[in-house]
Protein backbone atom coordinates (compact mmCIF):
# COMPACT_ATOMS: atom_id res chain seq x y z
CA UNK A 1 0.00 0.00 0.00
CA UNK A 2 1.60 3.41 -1.16
CA UNK A 3 0.48 6.71 1.28
CA UNK A 4 1.42 10.00 -0.54
CA UNK A 5 2.03 12.79 2.45
CA UNK A 6 3.03 15.92 2.03
CA UNK A 7 5.87 15.78 2.22
CA UNK A 8 7.08 11.86 2.19
CA UNK A 9 5.75 8.77 0.30
CA UNK A 10 5.37 5.60 2.25
CA UNK A 11 5.38 2.15 0.90
CA UNK A 12 4.11 -0.01 3.35
CA UNK A 13 4.07 -3.85 2.64
CA UNK A 14 3.02 -6.45 6.25
CA UNK A 15 5.85 -6.26 7.81
CA UNK A 16 7.57 -2.90 6.69
CA UNK A 17 7.34 0.12 5.46
CA UNK A 18 10.17 2.46 3.57
CA UNK A 19 9.28 6.33 3.16
CA UNK A 20 10.86 8.76 0.84
CA UNK A 21 11.24 11.92 1.27
CA UNK A 22 10.33 14.73 -1.06
CA UNK A 23 11.87 17.41 -0.35
CA UNK A 24 15.65 18.27 -0.95
CA UNK A 25 16.44 20.19 2.06
CA UNK A 26 14.80 19.05 5.56
CA UNK A 27 15.76 22.54 7.12
CA UNK A 28 12.93 24.55 8.00
CA UNK A 29 11.43 24.21 11.70
CA UNK A 30 8.22 23.32 10.26
CA UNK A 31 8.88 20.91 7.25
CA UNK A 32 10.80 19.08 10.26
CA UNK A 33 7.47 19.32 12.25
CA UNK A 34 5.38 18.29 9.65
CA UNK A 35 7.74 15.23 8.77
CA UNK A 36 7.83 14.04 12.42
CA UNK A 37 3.97 14.17 12.16
CA UNK A 38 4.04 12.26 9.19
CA UNK A 39 6.28 9.17 10.22
CA UNK A 40 4.06 9.21 13.64
CA UNK A 41 1.12 8.81 11.97
CA UNK A 42 2.34 5.65 10.20
CA UNK A 43 3.63 4.33 13.23
CA UNK A 44 0.17 4.81 15.06
CA UNK A 45 -1.57 3.28 12.13
CA UNK A 46 -0.12 0.41 10.52
CA UNK A 47 2.09 -2.46 12.30
CA UNK A 48 5.65 -3.22 10.74
CA UNK A 49 8.93 -4.28 11.91
CA UNK A 50 11.05 -1.73 10.47
CA UNK A 51 10.91 0.84 9.05
CA UNK A 52 13.71 2.31 6.41
CA UNK A 53 14.60 5.96 5.71
CA UNK A 54 15.41 6.43 2.16
CA UNK A 55 17.55 9.70 1.53
CA UNK A 56 18.04 9.07 -2.06
CA UNK A 57 16.80 12.91 -2.95
CA UNK A 58 17.92 14.68 0.17
CA UNK A 59 21.19 16.69 -0.05
CA UNK A 60 20.83 18.34 3.52
CA UNK A 61 19.71 18.25 6.94
CA UNK A 62 20.08 20.26 9.55
CA UNK A 63 20.99 18.98 13.46
CA UNK A 64 17.41 19.65 14.17
CA UNK A 65 16.18 16.97 11.83
CA UNK A 66 19.18 14.11 12.99
CA UNK A 67 17.66 15.05 16.49
CA UNK A 68 14.12 14.17 15.84
CA UNK A 69 15.22 10.91 14.09
CA UNK A 70 16.83 10.01 16.70
CA UNK A 71 13.52 10.70 19.37
CA UNK A 72 11.99 8.65 16.10
CA UNK A 73 14.06 6.15 17.04
CA UNK A 74 13.74 6.01 20.67
CA UNK A 75 9.89 5.85 19.99
CA UNK A 76 10.56 3.31 17.35
CA UNK A 77 12.69 0.93 19.81
CA UNK A 78 10.25 1.42 22.54
CA UNK A 79 7.63 -0.66 20.03
CA UNK A 80 10.21 -3.38 18.90
CA UNK A 81 10.63 -1.62 15.37
CA UNK A 82 13.80 -1.31 13.80
CA UNK A 83 14.54 2.15 11.77
CA UNK A 84 17.00 1.96 9.24
CA UNK A 85 18.36 4.38 6.76
CA UNK A 86 19.64 3.97 3.08
CA UNK A 87 20.60 6.41 -0.34
CA UNK A 88 22.24 8.52 1.45
CA UNK A 89 24.15 11.39 -0.75
CA UNK A 90 27.65 12.13 0.82
CA UNK A 91 26.48 15.29 2.22
CA UNK A 92 24.31 13.64 4.59
CA UNK A 93 26.50 10.94 5.46
CA UNK A 94 28.95 13.05 6.61
CA UNK A 95 26.11 14.63 9.03
CA UNK A 96 25.55 10.86 10.54
CA UNK A 97 29.07 10.49 10.61
CA UNK A 98 30.30 13.23 12.35
CA UNK A 99 27.42 12.56 15.49
CA UNK A 100 28.09 8.97 14.85
CA UNK A 101 24.68 8.39 14.26
CA UNK A 102 25.24 4.83 12.03
CA UNK A 103 25.90 2.99 15.29
CA UNK A 104 21.94 3.86 16.35
CA UNK A 105 20.49 3.59 12.74
CA UNK A 106 21.90 1.61 10.65
CA UNK A 107 22.59 2.97 6.76
CA UNK A 108 22.64 0.89 3.92
CA UNK A 109 23.54 1.43 0.34
CA UNK A 110 20.05 0.50 -1.67
CA UNK A 111 16.52 -0.04 0.31
CA UNK A 112 17.21 -4.24 -0.87
CA UNK A 113 19.93 -3.98 1.62
CA UNK A 114 17.97 -1.84 4.38
CA UNK A 115 15.32 -4.70 4.06
CA UNK A 116 17.34 -8.11 3.92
Amino acid sequence: MKVDNLLTTADIEADHVVVSFKSLRLREQNEIESVSQELEGLIDAHDFRVMVLNFQDVRMLTSSFLGRLLMLRRRLKSRNIELRACNMQEEVFEGFNVLKLQKLIPVFDSINEALE
